[in-house]
C-alpha cells in the first residue's frame, strides 16, 4: 500500500505545494498518468469539476466550467506542468524525486479532503505501478491522521501522517473495498492477488489486513483465502519514502506476518488437483516460518487424503519471501520439519470441482477412518536429507507396520523450465523389512497420499515430484 501515497503527493502536488494551506477540497473526475521515457515529455490528463481552497480567512472555488480547466501533464526532469486552454500551473521537481518512481498512476470519481492534520480519500477506482508492482483499489475510503509538529499539507508531513495512521476500507459504510496487487519478482516468478477489504490499517507499529475474501494466482496455483485477519509489525520511525524506510517497513513485516484462523482453498490448474487447508495460526520471524493447522485435505481424482493437526517449522532466511513457494521449500529442505498426528485416505463420490465440496469439508468434524491410515507422521530435514517416519502404516493386503525412509532431496528451480522435487532413496525399512524391489509399493502408496499419479515419475530409487 506505499506506492498509493506518492501517486496521492503527485496529485496533492497541485494545490498543496505552499505549506500555508489549512485546507485542500478536491473533487478529481480523471486522473491518467504515465511517466514518459528519459522523464520528459507528455504524460496524460487530469480532470477535475471542483477545487477548493482555504488559507486562514480566505477561500477560493475553482469551477472548472465548459472544460476550461481540463490539464494536460507534461513532464521535465526538474519540473511537472499543468496545461489547461485557460489556465498553467508549474510545480518544481527534485530531479530525484519520489515522483518518478512511479510509472503510472489513474484515477477516476475521487474527493480529496486535506488540511495540516487530517486526510481523506475516497474513489471508485485507483491504480499506480512502479513497473514491478501495480496496485488497485476500487470503491475505497482512506483516511490519514497527523500529529503533533508535522504539517500534512506537505510532502513530507503527508508521508509522515500516513506512515503513522492509515484507515483503508469500504467507500461507503457497511461496504467492502476492493483491491489487487500483480508482482513480477526476479526471474520468472510473478504473482496476482485479489480481495474485498474489510479494512486495512496501519496505525503506530501495526499493520492489518482484514480480509473478507481473497485470490492468489502465483506459478500454477490459484490459492482461495476466506475471512482472516493478516497482520504484521511496523518498524520505528519509518516516516519517509527513503530507500532505507522501504526497505525496513517491506522485510520488518515479511518477518513478522500472522495469519490467522483462515479457511484456504488451492487449485492447481495444470494437473486439476486441489486441497483445502483449516489453519490455525501461520507465521514468520526473520528466521522461521511456522504454520500450525487443524487438518489439511488433498484430492487425486476421486481419492481425498486428510491430515489432521499438523505443525510445520522450517529455516527463513530474513529477505525470503513467505509468498515464494520454491524460497520457502528451499528453506526447509536446508532445515525443516513436518509433524502429522494422523492421516486418512478415502474415497469420494463428489468432485471437488463442486465449489460446495471444500466448503461442507471445512465443517465436517466426522472423525471416522478407512483402514487406509497411518499415525504420527514426521519428517525431519536437514541440510538436503530427509528422514521420514510413519507409524503403523497400513498399506492394503500388507499387516500393519511402521515405515522409515531416508533419502536425499534436490530442488530444480530454474527460469523457464520444469520446476520439480527429486528424491534419492538412501535407505528404507518397512517393519522388519530392509530395502529390496519390494519396497517400491509402500514408496509408490505413500506418494499417493499427496499427488496425483501425473506428477509422479519412479526410475529405481529415483523419485521427481513436479510441482
Amino acid at each position: 500500500m506505499i506506492y498509493w501515497l506518492v501517486a496521492l503527493g503527485f496529485l496533492l502536488s497541485l494545490v498543496c505545494y505552499a505549506e500555508g494551506n489549512n485546507q485542500v477540497n478536491i473533487q478529481v473526475e480523471s486522473l491518467d498518468y504515465e511517466l514518459p521515457e528519459n522523464h520528459s515529455g507528455v504524460a496524460g490528463t487530469l480532470v477535475f469539476p471542483e477545487v477548493k481552497l482555504t488559507w486562514d480567512e480566505m477561500r477560493v472555488n475553482l469551477k472548472n466550467g465548459a472544460n476550461a480547466l481540463d490539464a494536460k501533464i507534461t513532464i521535465r526532469p526538474d519540473y511537472m506542468k499543468f496545461n489547461a486552454p485557460r489556465a498553467a500551473i508549474t510545480i518544481p521537481l527534485d530531479k530525484e524525486s519520489s515522483f518518478f518512481t512511479m510509472k503510472r498512476i489513474a484515477l477516476n470519481n475521487s474527493f480529496i479532503l486535506l488540511n495540516k492534520s487530517f486526510l481523506n480519500f475516497d474513489g471508485s477506482y485507483f491504480q499506480v505501478s512502479d513497473g514491478t508492482n501495480l496496485l488497485t483499489l476500487d470503491e475505497f475510503n482512506a483516511s490519514c491522521f497527523g500529529h503533533d509538529g508535522i504539517n500534512m499539507t506537505t510532502f513530507d508531513g503527508l508521508v509522515e501522517g500516513c506512515l503513522t495512521k492509515l484507515l483503508i476500507n469500504g467507500k461507503n459504510e457497511g461496504e467492502l473495498a476492493g483491491a489487487k496487487l500483480e508482482y513480477k519478482g526476479e526471474g520468472d516468478f510473478e504473482f496476482y492477488f485479489k480481495s474485498r477489504l474489510k479494512e486495512f490499517r496501519l496505525i503506530d507499529n501495526v499493520i492489518a489486513l482484514d480480509l473478507n475474501t481473497a485470490v492468489l494466482d502465483v506459478e500454477n496455483y490459484k490459492v482461495e483465502i476466506g475471512p482472516s485477519i493478516l497482520s504484521c509489525e511496523k518498524p520505528a520511525n519509518v516516516i519517509s519514502f527513503s530507500d532505507e524506510d522501504i526497505d525496513r517497513l517491506y522485510y520488518g513485516c515479511l518477518n513478522s506476518t500472522h495469519l490467522d484462523r483462515p479457511e484456504i482453498k488451492i487449485n492447481n490448474v495444470e494437473s486439476g488437483s486441489s486441497f483445502a487447508v483449516k489453519v490455525v495460526e501461520a507465521k514468520t520471524t526473520p528466521d522461521k516460518f511456522y504454520a500450525n493447522i487443524e487438518k489439511v485435505g488433498i484430492q487425486n481424482g476421486s481419492k481425498i487424503t486428510e491430515m489432521n493437526d499438523i505443525v510445520i517449522e522450517c529455516l527463513k532466511y530474513e529477505k525470503d519471501e513467505f509468498f515464494d513457494l520454491h524460497k520457502v521449500l528451499s528453506s526447509c529442505f536446508e532445515k525443516g520439519n513436518v509433524s502429522v498426528l494422523n492421516m486418512v485416505k478415502t474415497s469420494s463420490d463428489v468432485s471437488s470441482d463442486d465449489e460446495s465440496f471444500w466448503d461442507s469439508w471445512f465443517s465436517n468434524d466426522d472423525d471416522s477412518k478407512d483402514e487406509n491410515t497411518i499415525k504420527e507422521l514426521n519428517l525431519d530435514l536437514n541440510q538436503s536429507y530427509g528422514l521420514l517416519t510413519a507409524n503403523d502404516l497400513k498399506i492394503p493386503f500388507l499387516p500393519r507396520s511402521d515405515l522409515k525412509i531416508a533419502f536425499d532431496v534436490y530442488h530444480h528451480n530454474v527460469e523457464n523450465q520444469d520446476k520439480y522435487i527429486e528424491l534419492k532413496i538412501k535407505k528404507i525399512r518397512f517393519g522388519i523389512l530392509g530395502v529390496s524391489g519390494f519396497m517400491v509399493k509402500p514408496i509408490n502408496w505413500l506418494l499417493e497420499f499427496f499427488v496425483d499419479e501425473e506428477s509422479v515419475s519412479v526410475k529405481g530409487k529415483k523419485i521427481k515430484i513436479y510441482l
